[in-house]
C-alpha cells in the first residue's frame, strides 16, 4: 500500500468513525458516506495514475469527480489545480 492509499484509508476511517448521530441512524449515515466517500478516493486514485501516465485531462475529470463525491478533502483540490496549472489553465487552477 503506497502512502497515498494509506493517507485515503485513514481519511475514510476518520470519516465513517466522525458521523453524528443516533445508533440506527448513524450505521445508514455511515453507509451512505462511505459509499460517496470509496468513490472519491477511487477517483482520485485514478487521477493520480493519469498523472503518472501523463494524461493531465483524464486526471482533472478524475479529481472533479473525486471533489463531487468529496469535497472536504484539501488535497484533492490542491491536486487538481496542480493538474489545471499543468495544462496552463491558470485563472481555472486558482
Amino acid at each position: 500500500m503506497n502512502s497515498c492509499q494509506k493517507s485515503c484509508a485513514l481519511l475514510l476511517a476518520g470519516v465513517v468513525l466522525a458521523v453524528p448521530g443516533s445508533a440506527g441512524a448513524r450505521s445508514s449515515h455511515e453507509k451512505i458516506n462511505k459509499k460517496k466517500l470509496e468513490r472519491a478516493v477511487q477517483h482520485f486514485s485514478l487521477g493520480r495514475t493519469f498523472v503518472s501516465q501523463g494524461n493531465r485531462d483524464g486526471a482533472v475529470g478524475e479529481y472533479r469527480e473525486a471533489l463531487r463525491n468529496e469535497s472536504q478533502e484539501p488535497y484533492w483540490y490542491l491536486a487538481l489545480g496542480d493538474a489545471l496549472e499543468r495544462q496552463g489553465k491558470l485563472q481555472e487552477a486558482l
